[in-house]
């Protein structure tokens, strides 16, 4: 019985299969493809990886949505509260931002526990009604010009709210600050002598006359002002003799330290003597004081004044006191 001598195709070779002419044209081997299993487990990797990435930055979201930014008198600051005040303006950054919320509840925290209160008529009598624009339109200015008026009055009770009448005798009309490129302001010490006696010589004159009942102390502060040596001919930008109340507006007189030690000193119904007040040279050297002019001051009442520490250093222990903290 003769055999059947070709292999059939399930004999062939799995690497190749004849077809075609005697030229032996093969296929090439088939490509084995990716199981089922692989493929869901790659694209299980790839989803992890997105999901991982999403859930990554949800809580970074939540974290800097739920981080103190800056923080005072019990008071937490979080991002949206500074992206709230900043608003439309886009040239405010995070930190100018958080520092004006910080301030907003310090300096309430400072003038809740010293009496001083900020009231809607005294923002418009400060800034005008253009502030009652900037409350409905831009908080952040709004609040920036609330601190400030915070700031000035508490600077204000630092020093002192005094009301009553002054009479002012400057000298300082020949006092050099600014020195020449050696080094000296060439203050003609002779002339600043004769100044210094002419002034206190008529303050002391107004002083004696009221006390003695011949004046009031609207005709002394008229002679004082009409006066051509140290009167508003001479010293016309300077502050002048007249009533005040530090309340209202303050007294550049009564800020340089040596006056506010005597303004300490008197109690209200009380006048004082003349005294000479020295101030800081701000032009030439700023650690040089010298003596500027005379005051005498009548206090009707007063209220603050007491911190034997400047504002400056007020606002630091302030600030200690109340946890301020700026963290951006």
């Amino acid at each position: 019985m003769a055999t059947d001598t070709k292999k059939s195709s399930q004999d062939e070779p799995a690497s190749a299969v004849k077809i075609g002419d005697d030229k032996g044209v093969t296929t090439p081997r088939r490509i084995k493809s990716v199981p089922f299993s692989q493929a869901r487990r790659g694209t299980t990797l790839v989803v992890a990886a997105i999901l991982l990435l999403v859930i990554g930055f949800v809580i970074y979201r939540v974290e800097v949505a739920h981080k103190v930014l800056a923080q005072a008198a019990g008071h937490k600051i979080y991002k949206q509260d500074i992206d709230n005040l900043i608003g439309n303006n886009k040239h405010v950054s995070e930190h100018d931002a958080a520092t004006v919320l910080a301030n907003k509840y310090l300096t309430q925290a400072m003038a809740k526990d010293q009496g001083v209160v900020v009231t809607d008529q005294d923002l418009v009598a400060t800034y005008g009604p253009i502030i009652n624009t900037l409350k409905k339109n831009n908080q952040y200015s709004y609040q920036l010009q609330v601190n400030q008026l915070y700031f000035d009055k508490l600077q204000t009770y630092n020093q002192g709210i005094y009301k009553g009448y002054l009479l002012v005798a400057h000298f300082s009309r020949n006092i050099v600050l600014q020195p020449d490129s050696a080094g000296d302001t060439n203050t003609d010490q002779a002339a600043v002598a004769a100044d210094k006696k002419y002034a206190q010589d008529f303050i002391t004159n107004l002083y004696n006359q009221i006390n003695a009942g011949k004046i009031t102390w609207d005709q002394a502060a008229q002679m004082q002002q009409a006066d051509p040596i140290l009167g508003l001919r001479m010293y016309g930008t300077l502050s002048q003799s007249g009533p005040f109340d530090t309340s209202r507006a303050p007294v550049s007189l009564f800020t340089p330290p040596s006056a506010q030690q005597q303004l300490r000193n008197i109690k209200p119904g009380q006048t004082s003597k003349p005294f000479v007040v020295k101030v800081t040279n701000t032009v030439g050297n700023k650690n040089q004081t010298f003596e500027s002019y005379f005051l005498v001051v009548k206090i009707d009442s007063s209220s603050g004044g007491k911190s034997s520490a400047n504002f400056q250093q007020e606002l630091q222990q302030a600030k200690k006191q109340f946890g301020y903290k700026v963290n951006v």
